[in-house]
């Protein structure tokens, strides 16, 4: 009855036990692990010890061969444990496979996260989680801070002595002052 609980967090959909069984999504490791083992988990949240804390998660080694739908699921029930989830972000590029990013509403709630389910078995493979180096756009949001990406080159590209000036409005006018060259000769 936990199992179906879990599933039916807000904005989740309801899962039937029957298939959620068959998926087998995480088991949460024993308490008492040795000392070696808990040692490597420790050590593996702070692998970026250099990011400070912040509401989204970084987590990977997940399993490719699981449906981003499912994966997606499976994620948002675990982490909802924990606190309210923002966004449960996946991509499938062959870049970012096997990863995904968890926003949380809280810091604390992530960081609680983070020590709990470090090495959880999701899908049959053990989860590596850590702090993510930037704010989601659910985070920003929240915040109140949130801009479009080219406003954000924009402003980065003014701010680094740059004119601001969009680069296809500069290619525009260099098509524009080679036609006008062009048709004058």
């Amino acid at each position: 009855e936990r199992e179906r609980e879990r599933m039916e967090a807000p904005g989740v959909e309801a899962v039937s036990r029957p298939v959620f069984a068959a998926m087998a999504p995480f088991s949460v490791p024993a308490s008492s692990s040795t000392a070696s083992s808990s040692s490597s988990s420790s050590s593996s949240i702070f692998a970026f010890a250099d990011v400070p804390p912040c509401q989204t998660l970084y987590v990977h080694n997940l399993n490719e061969r699981i449906k981003k739908h499912d994966l997606s699921k499976a994620l948002y029930a675990l982490f909802s444990e924990f606190g309210p989830v923002l966004d449960v972000h996946i991509r499938r590029t062959m870049h970012l496979r096997g990863q995904a990013f968890v926003s949380f509403k809280d810091i604390n709630d992530a960081t609680r996260a983070i020590h709990q389910l470090q090495a959880t078995d999701l899908f049959g493979k053990p989860l590596h989680i850590s702090y993510s180096k930037e704010k989601s756009h659910a985070v920003l949001k929240l915040e109140g801070v949130f801009t479009k990406m080219k406003k954000r080159k924009r402003a980065a590209l003014a701010a680094a002595g740059g004119d601001g000036e969009p680069a296809q409005k500069r290619r525009q006018g260099i098509a524009a002052a080679a036609a006008s060259s062009s048709s004058s000769v």
